[in-house]
């Protein structure tokens, strides 16, 4: 029946890897700094995270400067998040699942979602994960599926078959 969260992992910059997938977040209503400042964390699977109750949420990623890729699940949604601010402030090298890059004006909840793509209408910085069943991930030439997906679909999700003919053809 945790209620906060605030500050659990605040300052960890050791912290490489965690595992939190067992973690019951559904009354959590503070998540503020919660990995603030965990600069050597790369990956974050927060698939399992309930988070409709969360009224504060500032700062969670803050200064995490080698997070690339938060998977969430499909049930990533909060009702009502007031409190935001530089949710994802100094997070320079993370990309969300269909490539939208971190950009410093976009560092509040509005990009705490499922990324449909920089171009799209919904870009963000976050990937799926469990609630889709699908994890697709392209690095220069190798295109690597988890899940029940077809390979058309597969393309689609890293940014379409043109994209990745582009840069196998670029190497």
């Amino acid at each position: 029946n945790v209620t906060d969260m605030q500050a659990m992992f605040l300052r960890c910059s050791r912290l490489a890897n965690i595992d939190v997938t067992n973690f019951k977040t559904e009354n959590v209503a503070r998540m503020n700094q919660v990995f603030m400042e965990c600069s050597n964390l790369t990956t974050l699977d927060l698939s399992s995270f309930t988070v409709n109750k969360v009224i504060q949420i500032s700062r969670m990623f803050y200064g995490c400067t080698d997070l690339n890729i938060i998977y969430v699940g499909r049930e990533w949604t909060t009702n009502s998040t007031p409190d935001d601010e530089y949710m994802f402030a100094g997070c320079t090298s993370l990309v969300g699942g269909r490539g939208t890059a971190y950009d410093a004006n976009h560092v509040r909840m509005a990009y705490a979602r499922i990324d449909q793509g920089p171009e799209s209408a919904a870009p963000g910085y976050f990937t799926p994960k469990n609630g889709y069943g699908v994890d697709v991930t392209f690095d220069e030439l190798v295109l690597t599926v988890g899940g029940s997906i077809s390979l058309p679909e597969a393309l689609e999700y890293v940014g379409g078959r043109a994209k990745v003919a582009k840069t196998i053809a670029a190497v």
